[in-house]
This record gives C-alpha cells, structure tokens and sequence, in this order.
C-alpha cells in the first residue's frame, strides 16, 4: 500500500478538510422509471419509510468513517447526481481526501473523476477490483476501514461509534445499529464471517449516543441473523431509552431466517411481535423452489417462510386494518438469475402472502471474485453487477423470465397499494372486450374470448 507523504508532518496549521462523496442512484439507474415508481409506491404506504431519488439507504460506511475521524476535521457530504459538476466541485474546494465506495455499477464513474481531479487525493474502499484503479497515483484502495490508520491526519480511533450529523438535514432516514457480527449459516453465495460474536455495551451505548444527530423513527438492526446472539433482547431497553428522547420512534427492523424465527416453537418471532417492537422482517428467501435453495445451503425450506407468514397474518388480524401501529410486515429479499429459477414460485408465493408483505429487496446474482459467489464460475462483463439481469450463465429465455417476473412482482405491489388501479383495469379490460367483440361481429365472427393484459 502506498502511504502519502503526510507521514512526514507532525503538525498542519491548518483545518483538514474531507469529503464523503455518494453516487447517486439516478446516475446509476437514469432510465429505470419502474423501480423509482414501486419503491415510492411502496414506501408512500410504510410508517417509517422514505423514498429518496440518490439513494434508497443510508450509505453506512459513511457515518461509520465520519464518527472514527477527528472531530477537529471538516466533514463534507457530497452527492454526485451530475459527474461535470461533481468534478467541479471536488476541484474548486480541495478537500485534503476524497473517499468514496466503489462498487461495480458505480466505477466507471468514480475513474472518471479520480482521472479528472489529478490534484486531488482519494481513498477507496468496496466490492472491485484494486488493481483497476493502481493507475491512478492519485488514489489509495483500502481493504478495511481501520487502513485508515495510516494516514495520522485522520487521527483514525476504530473503536468509536457512528456519527449521522452529515445527514442531519430534516430529513427522516433509517440509521443503522448493531449488536452482533457474524452468521452461523453457510449459504453458497455469502461472505459473512461465520463466527458470531456479540458487540460489547460500550459499543452500544457509543452507537445510541449517535442516534440524536439524525432524524427517524425506525431503526435498522444490523446483525446478519437477528436472534442468533443472546443479546438480541436488548431490542426492549434500546426501544425504551430511544424513546425518552424521540416520542416519533416506532421500533426495528430486523433481518433474520425462517428457521431461525421458528426455532424453539417459534420463541423469537413471538418476542420479535409481542416484546421487541419488531415491525418489518426481513428474510433472504432469495427463490420460492425448494430444490434451489437446497443447492444454495439456505437453511429455510418455503414451508417455514410459509409458517412465518401465517403466524404474521394471524398476528395482523388476518389482513385487517393494515396501517394498525401493532402489525409487523415481511419484506423477502429476493434474488434473480439463480441457474434454473423460473419464478413461477415467487410470484404464486408473493401473491398469495401481499397482506403480510410491505415490500421486496431484490439483486441480480452477481460475481465478486475473491468475495462471493465463485461457485457460479464466471467472471465475464456484466457478471458482477447487481443491477444486471444479462449473466454468462443464463439464456436470453431465462434473462426474459427474470425481467418479465420483476415487473409482475412490481405490478402485485402497486394494485396492493393502489386500489383504484384494479378498478381501472377492470374498465379498461370491460372496454377492451366490448371493443373486440363488437369488431368481430362486424366482421361476423364471434368473439370467444375477451383478451386481458397482464400488467406485466
């Protein structure tokens, strides 16, 4: 690794100045006017949840970094919804670094400016390749934050808690915290450490400390498996001192497994619903077959998500009074372009569960070599890309089916959401029909069937 010189230095009478820099998701996903419309759709329609056009959470890395730093440092959080202006302003202010998180589908974009701002120093950390950005002399790939230890400027102290002040805006946003590292499981395509270990108190009380710089009524609980750490009960305390301070707080958001869930006769998820102020779930089902996700080393089968399902319906009063302050959702993450999904399972499976399901996470089965998912075996373009139905490994058929399945699935959800979009369906098909019908006779024949759109 390459240190600055700024090892040289004992002292600089100056201010550091540093800036957070964030791509925006609509310069990564300019055209995709589905996916803004069903995630605002949605999110319009869940206590806590807020559409934002740059981006749909937190980026955690950067209250993380922001609390680590020295407090003397001038902290700046820019957002790049435009790469000429973002250029222009990374110049124009000479920030002493630069830090961004790379990831494929942002880049491209982040060479181009670390290639336009040769003055300008940068640090970088994600889920790419190094070496791609080693012609850069400009620019430090870290492989962990705690790297940032050598750079004394910095004056970098791990074992401090977050800092949201940079979003502190009037905004209502979704923090994150955390009470336990690690996942017992060994799903194929994960790099989560298996080893689980629980944050110690003064880690926690550093991390509640934090949650007075931003506003929010929900919070995000980090673990990779919720409930696999004894001390997942400390949910009860933390709802009770977040409270005290914040009279608009609802609960958490956890994400666990179905077994995990059901365990014991299903003692956590009656705590997570009865005692913890659970109100969303979140579970990585990934696919609705079966056969798939025993290939993958989920632990769930969908006869256990099913049993969650049930448990949550019969919790909510069976569909009634959905906006109920005691209801607690499922939002299923979900995976496309696993070899040999047609969906066909998810979609029953979505259908047949929308009372209990707010929403869906969803990726596209990506490649990070020496990270995750090298049992898929490829590395070609547009394989480690998230945002990418088109893998080497599909067919252009079962690209099509993923596609087609996304907009189905978005389409559930907006009629969920939207009733006055079934009524309208149904006066266009009404419409529709008395249409064709009356354009057969006229040409004598007789209508059998009235076409139907699928919405799809």
């Amino acid at each position: 690794m390459r240190l600055d010189n700024d090892l040289q230095h004992s002292h600089i009478p100056k201010r550091i100045r540093i800036a957070f820099c964030q791509v925006s998701d609509k310069l990564i996903k300019p055209s995709d006017h589905e996916y803004r419309q069903f995630y605002s759709t949605c999110y319009r329609s869940m206590p806590g949840f807020h559409f934002r056009e740059d981006f749909l959470d937190i980026p955690h890395w950067i209250p993380i970094i922001s609390g680590r730093v020295d407090r003397s440092i001038e902290q700046t959080l820019i957002i790049v919804e435009n790469i000429e202006a973002g250029i222009n302003r990374i110049r124009s202010e000479r920030f002493d670094y630069v830090l961004f998180s790379v990831m494929n589908v942002n880049a491209k974009i982040i060479m181009k400016i670390i290639s336009e701002c040769a003055d300008v120093k940068f640090l970088l950390g994600g889920y790419v390749d190094a070496t791609e950005f080693s012609q850069f002399p400009n620019c430090t790939f870290l492989d962990d934050p705690k790297q940032l230890l050598l750079f004394p400027l910095l004056n970098y102290q791990a074992d401090l808690g977050p800092r949201y002040h940079l979003f502190n805006d009037g905004m209502e946003y979704i923090p994150r915290f955390t009470l336990s590292t690690g996942c017992k499981h060994h799903c194929n395509f994960c790099s989560v450490p298996r080893l689980v270990e629980p944050v110690d108190q003064k880690s926690i009380d550093k991390q509640l400390a934090s949650l007075t710089g931003i506003k929010h009524s929900l919070l995000y609980i980090d673990d990779k498996t919720f409930g696999q750490c004894d001390n997942y009960r400390t949910l009860s305390d933390l709802f009770v001192e977040i409270s005290k301070v914040n009279k608009e707080f609802r609960g958490f958001i956890v994400q666990s497994t179905a077994t995990q869930l059901l365990a014991n006769g299903g003692q956590l998820l009656s705590e997570a619903i009865s005692d913890l102020r659970v109100k969303y779930i979140e579970i990585g089902i990934e696919t609705c077959r079966d056969d798939l996700l025993r290939s993958l080393k989920k632990p769930h089968r969908m006869k256990h998500v099913r049993e969650v399902c049930e448990i949550l319906r019969a919790h909510n009063g069976n569909c009634g009074a959905e906006r109920n302050s005691d209801n607690v959702y499922l939002i299923p993450n979900l995976i496309f372009g696993i070899p040999g999904d047609d969906y066909a399972e998810t979609l029953r499976f979505i259908d047949e569960y929308i009372d209990v399901i707010s929403t869906f996470n969803y990726a596209n089965l990506s490649v990070y070599p020496g990270r995750r998912g090298g049992d898929v075996g490829s590395t070609l373009p547009g394989d480690d890309d998230d945002y990418s139905f088109r893998k080497s490994w599909l067919s252009d058929k079962q690209i099509n089916a993923g596609m087609k399945a996304l907009s189905a699935l978005m389409t559930i959800f907006r009629k969920k959401y939207s009733p006055d979009l079934n009524q309208l369906e149904r006066d266009e098909s009404a419409q529709l029909s008395f249409s064709t019908v009356r354009h057969q006779a006229a040409n004598n024949r007789v209508a059998c069937d009235s076409p139907s759109g699928s919405g799809a």
